[in-house]
């Protein structure tokens, strides 16, 4: 069963909800901000679950929630709920197209619950919908009938039209503390330094660590991508790009991990050499690695490095040509040739 409860942290999220359905002062449309896998599902269930059960209680938290127990809590929990509806992109589609808004919401805005006063449309990667599907929702969020609530979920609201922002009550989920899904992944099975770096990557996004955690691929390529980069500080450079661009072929899918795990080992060097101590690292099991190739670099070549990954990171987002930025990142990792922006 989904409740509040199972929404780890966004207390400001769960507050101001919780507070809606407590004062039974729900809007007509509700925009949920955040990364995937950051809670938006979650809290939007929980949401949709507490709206619709029908002997509400206070929960672990002291505040508003569902009882789990009721025949609409059951209903709920088999996706068998006649007045919930889910909209979400058409599998492998890349928008959100507007005959599946007047379809599935427009036109069926209009028909009277099947139970109770209310009906809730959840619309997941709202932020995909084409500009026509947002002109075609528009008319319903700016005269919503009576009883129906409409959750937007989406990654970015930049790519939604100012006039259903305007209209819908703003929530964004927050990234979650490393700790807390450290805890989560070692319940799950992770030992402690697996977890470490998982959270670490997941930029606070539990959904995200758990993916990599089930992802027999990711453990091979932190692998592999470690025993490079502590081999780097005894290699040519010619060889570095070599090897380099040869793992970054191979984990073309996982770009964004590999910067990731790239910053997190580079890091972890700049820590040993600042403070020399385990504990402190995210990549604990690595220590004799990590003490290892820190001797090689200096503090302040270091620095440059990581400031060097962050802005790769940025250009590539921004479409950069690939091949050089991988090129440029990886004489960065030398420590030998300092570039410049």
């Amino acid at each position: 069963m989904v409740s509040f409860s199972s929404l780890l942290g966004n207390e400001a999220l769960k507050t101001h909800l919780q507070k809606a359905l407590s004062d039974q002062h729900i809007s007509h449309a509700y925009l949920l901000e955040g990364p995937e896998g950051s809670g938006k599902k979650t809290a939007a269930a929980a949401f949709v679950r507490a709206l619709f059960c029908l002997h509400p209680v206070t929960g672990p938290d002291g505040r508003y929630d569902s009882c789990g127990q009721c025949e609409n809590c059951r209903l709920l929990d088999h996706d068998a709920f006649p007045d919930l509806a889910l909209i979400e992109p058409e599998d492998g589609a890349k928008s959100l197209s507007a005959q599946i808004i007047r379809q599935r919401l427009v036109s069926d805005a209009t028909v009277l619950p099947y139970k109770g006063s209310r009906k809730v449309y959840v619309v997941d990667r709202a932020d995909l919908m084409t500009p026509e599907a947002q002109n075609a929702l528009l008319k319903t969020i700016e005269e919503p009938p009576q009883g129906v609530t409409i959750l937007l979920l989406c990654q970015s609201a930049s790519l939604l039209l100012p006039t259903v922002l305007s209209r819908c009550v703003r929530l964004s989920t927050a990234p979650l503390p490393p700790s807390v899904i450290e805890n989560v992944l070692v319940k799950r099975g992770a030992d402690p330094s697996r977890a470490a770096s998982l959270a670490a990557l997941s930029q606070g996004s539990l959904g995200k660590a758990l993916a990599l955690f089930e992802d027999d691929n990711f453990s091979a390529l932190r692998e592999n991508w470690f025993h490079f980069l502590s081999s780097i500080p005894t290699m040519p450079q010619i060889e570095v790009l070599q090897k380099g661009g040869e793992l970054f072929d191979t984990y073309a899918s996982f770009q964004d991990q590999l910067l990731s795990l790239s910053l997190i080992w580079f890091s972890d060097l700049l820590k040993w050499k600042t403070a020399g101590d385990r504990a402190l690292l995210v990549s604990k099991d690595y220590c004799p690695q990590i003490q290892k190739a820190s001797s090689f670099y200096t503090d302040s070549s270091l620095i440059a490095i990581t400031e060097t990954i962050r802005r790769i990171g940025a250009c590539l987002a921004r479409n950069a040509n690939k091949g050089l930025a991988q090129d440029l990142l990886l004489i960065s990792f030398t420590g030998k040739d300092q570039i410049y922006w």
